[in-house]
């Protein structure tokens, strides 16, 4: 039968065949239960009662947690994709979604070896973050701060958020001034750009959500666009978020599918576009980084997202070639400073490219 349906339409005909009976009118109410949006996939139905279109959902295989090429940990990042709901990291549905706040745009950034200071003289090639940045990130942190003090005294979150505070003023002190390999710049700079996004997420808890999911309005309240959301399992987590204005989708299988179920409309399943899936590389070959953990979506998957690298600070590097140190310590007098601009980036790419046995991966050589 699918072969006679013109290929774009092929899509829609499991929804034909699930749901047979007319969808209701876009001004129609509808229930949590019921679907704004819904699509099929595999054996599950996914629907969504406040939420305009339906994710792909990376939430029931057991994959690798590890991180990328751009320090990110992919499709299964709460950061940047959304996943399961967890009850002891409610406060994550408020992750806002990338480039929808734009006094965070700093939190969203991917550094380049540009952004890579190599001192000149250095025999190692370890640096600090371009000083432009690191002013950014401090900024960033002082509105938070400043925007949860007249939240300090609500219920919930105190301790979390200062441990956060605490824990960012470290990251953005290591930044300046500890020096470091590129490729653990990278690390610890996405490390802070999630901590950053944390903070944000739990101001909108404790401002927002946490008073709504409270003390239930009477009817449901209009969809946060700038949230992430999550997918459930679980009907009445459902519609609690779904009376709190969290975007929400509801993962079932047809066979709970109730044969009254309303609906607005059937729509394509959105894909991810602009998350990095593939792994280190370095000289076009891949040099994939150590998983952290293994396993299926959830309360784990949330843990380990959040885990702290603790850098290669043990580990000796390979020392910069000779002929770079000794251009770097002694600049020619008879080029002054241009000489020395072209020997600094010079040794900033041989720096993050890594030493020529291979231990350092070059993130700027992985793509998409």
């Amino acid at each position: 039968m699918l072969q006679s349906i013109h290929p774009a339409w092929q899509w829609y005909v499991p929804l034909l065949l699930c749901f047979p009976r007319a969808y209701l009118p876009s001004t129609a109410k509808i229930t949590s239960l019921d679907a704004r949006v819904v699509m099929c996939k595999d054996c599950w139905v996914i629907t969504s009662p406040n939420a305009d279109f339906v994710l792909e959902l990376y939430i029931f295989e057991e994959v690798d947690l590890c991180l990328r090429a751009d320090s990110r940990f992919g499709l299964v990042d709460c950061f940047q994709w959304p996943q399961t709901y967890e009850k002891n990291y409610e406060y994550a549905v408020c992750i806002p979604r990338k480039n929808t706040v734009p006094t965070l745009n700093i939190a969203w950034f991917t550094q380049t070896s540009t952004d890579f200071v190599l001192p000149l003289g250095s025999v190692y090639p370890v640096g600090t973050l371009e000083e432009t940045k690191v002013k950014a990130f401090e900024e960033l942190l002082q509105q938070l701060r400043s925007r949860y003090h007249p939240l300090r005294n609500r219920p919930v979150g105190r301790d979390l958020m200062t441990q956060l505070v605490r824990s960012v003023q470290h990251e953005v002190l290591r930044l300046r001034h500890h020096p470091l390999l590129f490729r653990d710049l990278v690390i610890f700079v996405a490390q802070l750009q999630r901590k950053l996004l944390d903070i944000y997420a739990l101001l909108k808890y404790i401002e927002i959500l946490y008073p709504l999911l409270s003390s239930p309005c009477s009817k449901p309240v209009r969809a946060n666009r700038t949230w992430m959301g999550c997918f459930t399992k679980d009907t009445a987590t459902c519609k609690a978020l779904y009376f709190a204005g969290v975007p929400v989708w509801l993962v079932r299988t047809e066979a709970y599918i109730s044969p009254d179920m309303n609906i607005k409309e059937p729509v394509r399943l959105m894909c991810p576009e602009d998350i990095v899936k593939a792994m280190y590389s370095e000289k076009g070959v891949a040099k994939p980084f150590p998983s952290i953990y293994h396993g299926a979506g959830g309360l784990l998957r949330h843990i380990h997202t959040r885990r702290d690298y603790e850098g290669t600070f043990t580990e000796q590097p390979e020392p910069l070639q000779e002929s770079f140190a000794t251009s770097l310590s002694n600049p020619s007098s008879s080029t002054g400073k241009q000489s020395t601009k072209k020997q600094t980036r010079a040794g900033r790419e041989q720096a993050t490219a890594g030493p020529s046995r291979g231990m350092y991966p070059n993130f700027l050589s992985a793509h998409s």
